[in-house]
């Protein structure tokens, strides 16, 4: 399941980041976060 989920979630999180950081880059953190929090909890 691991080798699976970390490219999507690499994927997710490069798509995220890169359409977040034009727009604000306050909300880049709290989303990284939470983020990073959910897969933890995931994985």
């Amino acid at each position: 399941m691991n080798k699976f989920i970390f490219p999507v979630i690499a994927v997710i999180l490069g798509v995220l980041i890169a359409t977040i950081t034009k727009n604000k880059k306050s909300w880049n953190m709290k989303l990284m976060l939470s983020f990073s929090g959910g897969l933890f909890y995931w994985l």
